[in-house]
């Protein structure tokens, strides 16, 4: 057994490496313009305990200040430039985890966030070996097939190379999957893997508790259904991880509100998407200024983009981020009551754009987000450190000569042939009657509820945007392979030689 761990370590590293390919290409993980406030968040927490301060610790927009185009531009994510800073007005913002912040403040230390990609390279490969582990096909080849398959012809490695916590979707997805159907009993390791890695993913962003949320309640009506097809320990693992991360998201507001005075403020999202889908932007027409709502207030200059509502700074078209704290912290207060309100005002123009904003999301797999904007390089001279943005000026995402449409295609793709597959194999399989054959297939059915239920919670909650379902569509054509595996054993066994697993 031992002598078999030198060959497992060297086969991590290079299914690491491979799945890095996007980072090395590039000369540099790839930014977005929320990377800056994970690691601003983490460096203020961190260089408060320790007192050691990073290049992260300078105000943003200090960077800039003197070059031409240190200036913030509308449309762009704020610099704060003059204003106070979130702990000064006592609006530090929820929803960029500071736990996900300390993966990325952990590779800021070590140089270059090059060591905060290798851990999600390095978890995605884990999380391959683990599912094959789980559904008894592991041997190299498999892996090896899986990992070749993922790695150059998904979207999974972009998100591995991306200084975002996307990448942990598609692994919430995938432990949920595997805690539900397998049983992992006698198998402690592989048992607390996916707990652990479930357990902490669920903390670095607010979409996977949602995903866990859906289901673990798919899970339980299963359960209810067809017990001896679901484990109760895998609902138990779902259900304490979710009171984890909600536990280490009580302490988080506990901390920020010893430390300034205030609990952390939630930007009003749904509000804005409400505005945005065009409900929200007629209730507040229809009723204001009756209703009472501080955002009637800003109805003139309403409708807009939710992301102009939410984050530009400029006071002619901006809202959230443009308005002094008090009224930013009665716009978060009322986002819910002012969508209880938006629903019973026109229920069925609410729910007909929210279905479109889900079916819309869920075919949407293109890569755009790795080649930046000329707003978002505005946006990264503004915020980015001197050292990182002079590295980032030479890369292909910064100069467009990302191969962007050859990604999306085979993001795509993939995605469609996994598709084809699986619906083939699900043909195949009615006539299979092994237990082995039904288990992966179970797993495969979770996994496309998750992936569809990801393109509902991001189109509904956020509006649709490429990189939401393209972070959790590698799936599709990973279990369309491990359901191979497994439906044509026999077939794969005389290719290999041997008997799988």
């Amino acid at each position: 057994m031992m002598a078999k761990w030198p060959a497992a370590i060297l086969g991590l590293l290079a299914g690491t490496v491979l799945m890095l390919w996007p980072a090395f290409y590039n000369g540099q993980a790839f930014f977005m313009t929320d990377t800056t406030a994970y690691l601003r968040g983490a460096d203020v927490a961190f260089s408060r305990l320790t007192g050691v301060t990073t290049a992260w610790s300078v105000p943003s927009g200090a960077a800039a200040q003197g070059s031409p185009s240190g200036a913030a531009t509308q449309g762009s994510r704020p610099t704060s430039g003059a204003k106070s800073s979130p702990l000064a007005d006592k609006t530090v913002l929820a929803g960029r985890s500071i736990y996900y912040g300390a993966l990325l403040y952990l590779g800021d230390r070590a140089g270059g966030e090059w060591l905060s990609i290798v851990i999600q390279a390095a978890l995605l490969v884990l999380a391959l070996w683990a599912t094959l582990q789980a559904t008894n096909l592991l041997r190299w080849q498999f892996l090896a097939i899986v990992v070749v398959v993922v790695a150059g012809f998904t979207a999974a490695p972009l998100y591995a190379s991306y200084l975002l916590p996307d990448v942990f979707a598609g692994l919430i997805i995938l432990a949920c999957a595997v805690l539900l159907t397998c049983d992992l009993r006698g198998r402690p390791g592989l048992a607390w893997f996916w707990f652990l890695l479930l357990a902490v993913g669920l903390t670095f962003h607010t979409s996977h508790v949602l995903l866990a949320v859906l289901m673990l309640g798919v899970g339980a009506v299963l359960w209810l259904w067809r017990r001896q097809e679901v484990m109760l320990r895998g609902l138990a693992a779902i259900g304490v991880g979710l009171v984890f991360a909600f536990g280490c998201g009580a302490a988080f507001t506990l901390a920020v509100t010893k430390l300034v005075g205030e609990p952390p403020l939630t930007p009003p999202f749904l509000m804005a998407r409400l505005v945005d889908d065009g409900p929200g932007y007629r209730y507040l027409a229809d009723t204001c200024p009756q209703s009472g709502f501080v955002v009637c207030g800003f109805v003139d200059r309403l409708p807009m983009q939710s992301d102009v509502f939410l984050w530009s700074q400029d006071p002619s078209p901006g809202v959230f981020m443009a308005s002094a704290p008090p009224v930013r912290r009665a716009l978060s207060h009322e986002q819910y009551r002012f969508a209880a309100a938006v629903l019973a005002h026109d229920p069925v123009s609410q729910l007909a754009v929210s279905a479109r904003n889900a079916l819309e999301q869920s075919v949407l797999l293109g890569a755009t987000e790795f080649s930046y904007t000329p707003g978002s390089k505005i946006f990264f001279e503004n915020k980015v450190p001197p050292a990182y943005f002079a590295v980032m000026r030479t890369t292909p995402a910064y100069l467009g000569t990302m191969p962007i449409g050859t990604l999306t295609v085979l993001s795509y793709l993939s995605t469609a042939v996994g598709l084809a597959c699986i619906g083939w194999i699900y043909v195949v399989a009615r006539r299979e009657r092994g237990a082995a054959s039904k288990r992966v297939l179970r797993i495969t059915s979770l996994v496309v509820f998750g992936v569809l239920v990801n393109a509902a919670v991001c189109g509904i909650l956020s509006g649709p945007h490429d990189r939401y379902e393209a972070r959790v569509a590698w799936l599709i054509p990973t279990m369309a392979l491990i359901a191979h595996f497994q439906v044509y054993r026999a077939w794969w066994s005389r290719r290999l030689g041997g008997a799988p697993g």
